[in-house]
């Protein structure tokens, strides 16, 4: 099992004397543990589309640029050279701030292990962070990302601080699953959108809503998309039409040329995504010998022409989801 040091634990000796010792999280926390590695969080490093778009942007616009992505896998030791192996317990239990966004966050390991709440048997120094029960500490990587030339590439904490919901990010991301911190797995996007379809005559009215979060649907990296996929059916169960709608942020370089990868971009030519809450709606023509309508919304962690030049299309975390699906049938007659 992989081991994840915080720095100091503080052992008592038999005559009261205290000692420092390096320990593994795991010792005592061994729940968190193996639910932390359930998570992306222990994987950040080591993302396959991480690595493959890193070494894309070196490829085309050099180590400093590719260097960036570093910032919110990893976390840099302060007084050292030394960076986390990934975003593991020291990243967020014994950070600190020295500057702005996650080039300025440190892990600080002569620090007491911050914690949510007070806890008279722990064995080190702890400090209770209201930063860290909020959630509000997820928004030093989550908050927002712009490329060198100020193109906004993520704007979750914007779209969370601008939602009605009254909702923190642990609030969804933390409730029942410990240290996995869910994200885009099944469950937490089987509950994040509604869909719905009323036929009325000649024309179908399909309705997405941004139902189950705080943010944009999708939020985050512009290379997530949801796609919506309408299809018309006949009576023998055969396609007759199809409609397909987009919902991502979609970044275009100087020539106009779309969607482009984040270090190539000079504006976002468009934001289809759904805004926290929002209720929208297509008014689609029925083709004639239609007789139901079907409708899904299906996730996709990266196009799928960037998953195939990384040579990542088997990749289990870059297999389309489907979030949710509804269909609807003419009354007969």
């Amino acid at each position: 099992m992989k081991k994840t040091t915080v720095g100091l634990v503080i052992l008592l000796l038999g005559g009261g004397a205290a000692v420092v010792a390096d320990e593994p999280c795991s010792s005592c926390h061994e729940v968190g543990h193996v639910r932390w590695m359930e998570s992306l969080h222990s994987r950040s490093a080591e993302d396959p589309l991480y690595l493959g778009m890193r070494e894309w942007a070196r490829n085309e616009a050099g180590d400093q640029v590719a260097g960036l992505c570093i910032h919110c896998h990893t976390v840099a030791v302060k007084g050292s050279d030394e960076r986390t192996p990934s975003v593991d317990c020291a990243a967020c239990h014994q950070g600190v701030a020295v500057g702005d966004g996650p080039q300025g966050w440190r892990v600080d390991r002569t620090q007491p292990v911050l914690s949510s709440g007070s806890s008279p048997a722990a064995l080190h120094p702890l400090a209770v962070s209201a930063e860290l029960a909020s959630g509000a500490q997820c928004l030093v990587c989550h908050a927002e990302l712009l490329n060198p030339r100020g193109v906004p590439l993520c704007t979750t904490g914007d779209e969370w601080q601008t939602a009605s919901a009254d909702l923190s990010c642990l609030s969804c991301h933390m409730s029942d699953a410990g240290h996995r911190f869910p994200g885009t797995t099944s469950g937490m996007l089987e509950g994040a959108a509604l869909l719905e379809i009323e036929l009325h005559g000649e024309s179908a009215l399909v309705t997405v809503v941004n139902h189950g979060t705080g943010h944009a649907l999708p939020t985050g990296s512009p290379l997530r998309q949801i796609h919506l996929e309408v299809r018309f059916l006949d009576r023998a169960g055969e396609e007759v039409g199809r409609h397909r709608e987009v919902f991502a942020r979609f970044l275009a370089d100087a020539e106009g040329n779309f969607p482009v990868p984040p270090w190539r971009a000079v504006t976002v030519h468009r934001d289809s995504r759904l805004k926290p809450q929002e209720r929208r709606r297509f008014e689609l023509p029925v083709p004639e010998s239609t007789h139901e309508v079907t409708a899904r919304l299906v996730y996709h962690r990266a196009p799928a022409k960037i998953a195939e030049k990384l040579a990542l299309a088997d990749d289990p975390l870059l297999v389309p989801v489907e979030m949710v699906r509804h269909s609807k049938s003419r009354r007969d007659g």
